[in-house]
């Protein structure tokens, strides 16, 4: 009986632990593709934003004088707004990749999070026998706990039950 759970222990070990090395593989080059892509947006908006001020700059340099129609004045001004919209835009798509590279959930950090959502809709069946795989040696430990716990409780009653057989022929002796 206890090669037999010695076996099935065996066959749950060499299950879980071939499909935990490709999940834990296939979640490592999501991980690192997730990186990659954050770290991209984040450079290339930094690029973007500072084109963005030097043009900003440029066309407030360009102000109208004193002399100038209204309509050239107004065609800077909305000009000008229409630039400051577009950087405060980018700034906040910019602070949210950040947040994304940096934040923190109950569960680990955000772009883990990420990596395992893309990996659950790129490989639905991998993410699920997984889950089956762990959970399967957490019955199978939760098994050999309890296993573990009767045969302490019956070491226990044998011993309890020896003690009293001595004591009782000790109280007999005298």
């Amino acid at each position: 009986m206890r090669a037999s759970e010695a076996e099935d222990a065996n066959e749950v070990d060499i299950a879980t632990s071939y499909i935990e090395v490709e999940y834990l593989s296939s979640f490592a080059t999501r991980l690192q593709a997730t990186s990659l892509q954050v770290q991209r947006l984040e450079d290339r908006l930094e690029v973007l934003i500072e084109d963005q001020t030097k043009r900003l700059q440029r066309v407030e340099q360009q102000r109208p004088g004193i002399l100038s129609l209204p309509s050239t004045r107004s065609k800077w001004q909305a000009e000008t707004q229409a630039n400051l919209a577009l950087l405060r835009r980018m700034h906040g798509r910019l602070e949210r990749v950040r947040e994304v590279r940096d934040g923190m959930l109950p569960s680990g950090p955000l772009i883990e999070h990420l990596a395992k959502q893309k990996l659950r809709a790129q490989d639905p069946e991998l993410v699920d026998s997984w889950e089956q795989a762990r959970q399967a040696r957490r019955v199978h430990e939760q098994h050999l706990l309890l296993q573990d716990r009767a045969k302490k409780r019956v070491a226990n009653a044998q011993g309890a039950e020896s003690g009293r057989v001595h004591s009782i022929s000790l109280q007999r002796s005298t």
